[in-house]
């Protein structure tokens, strides 16, 4: 079986392509979170089908979505 071909195999192919992305942000001071966490995070909301950003702030502290996020999804920085 083709390893890309799973669920795990497409956020991994996803996470790359991201990690491609060049940061657009303008900030006069270093952003603590990447681009690539931001667009993983974005993700997420979107393939666990929260209904909203703020469902994603509630759940990411629950220890097994917080695992899952990192794990999964390969997110580095979940901030608080």
């Amino acid at each position: 079986m083709r390893k890309d071909l799973c669920a795990e195999g497409l956020i991994k192919t996803i996470h790359n392509k991201f990690e491609k992305i060049a940061d657009p942000r303008k900030f006069s001071k270093k952003s603590t979170i990447s681009i690539t966490d931001c667009l993983m995070s974005c993700f997420a909301v979107f393939s666990l089908k929260w209904p909203s950003l703020l469902r994603y702030d509630e759940e990411k502290n629950n220890p097994i979505i917080f695992k899952n996020l990192r794990d999964l999804y390969h997110i580095q920085l979940i901030v608080d």
